[in-house]
């Protein structure tokens, strides 16, 4: 879930129901000739790379604390607000879905696949996201990405993750996954 822009682009994001500060902000062009975020243009890649919405021309990123979780606020002031609505959706759906796979993994510990993906996050030395459940709101010129953890008493971990993840969309990536090998756009 890299770029620059004006200040005044994080005040397009709505702050309704927010508790903190916006920490990031940032706005992408796709690079020419080249697959969204470095990444493939077929597999899971390809289909990550089409989800993410800092791809959509002109978008900024804004992350903050709100009632109970965190929220990214995209907008756009030059590219399509219905297409970065929908990516918004897309990566809020495929969070959703991934939770409930990990709900899964947590019930059957003997699973390989889920030996192996949590020795991939091991390896990686990633900390997974707390249980969370994402919705979308849409906000003026775009839409807000709005996490809350399962657990309240994890509030605090998930914001950490969101707002490091507002940070690496500002440096150009799209985090949902590991991408292994894959770089991060040129800047504009």
């Amino acid at each position: 879930m890299g770029l620059s822009l004006v200040a005044a682009l994080a005040g397009c994001a709505s702050t309704s129901g927010a508790t903190g500060e916006p920490t990031t902000s940032a706005a992408t062009t796709p690079a020419a000739g080249t697959a969204a975020g470095g990444y493939a243009r077929d597999g899971q890649a390809g289909r990550m790379a089409r989800t993410c919405p800092m791809r959509v021309p002109g978008t900024t990123v804004v992350a903050a604390d709100v009632d109970g979780g965190a929220a990214l606020t995209f907008t756009t002031t030059e590219g399509d607000v219905a297409e970065l609505r929908r990516r918004v959706r897309a990566r809020a759906d495929m969070h959703n879905k991934r939770m409930m796979k990990r709900q899964q993994c947590a019930a059957d510990a003997s699973s390989t696949q889920c030996q192996a993906r949590r020795r991939d996050a091991a390896m990686a030395g990633r900390e997974a996201m707390p249980p969370a459940t994402a919705s979308v709101e849409d906000v003026d010129h775009g839409a807000r990405l709005v996490v809350r953890p399962k657990d309240p008493s994890q509030v605090d971990a998930l914001r950490e993750r969101v707002h490091m993840k507002a940070e690496r969309m500002a440096s150009g990536q799209c985090p949902m996954r590991s991408r292994r090998g894959a770089a991060p756009p040129p800047a504009n």
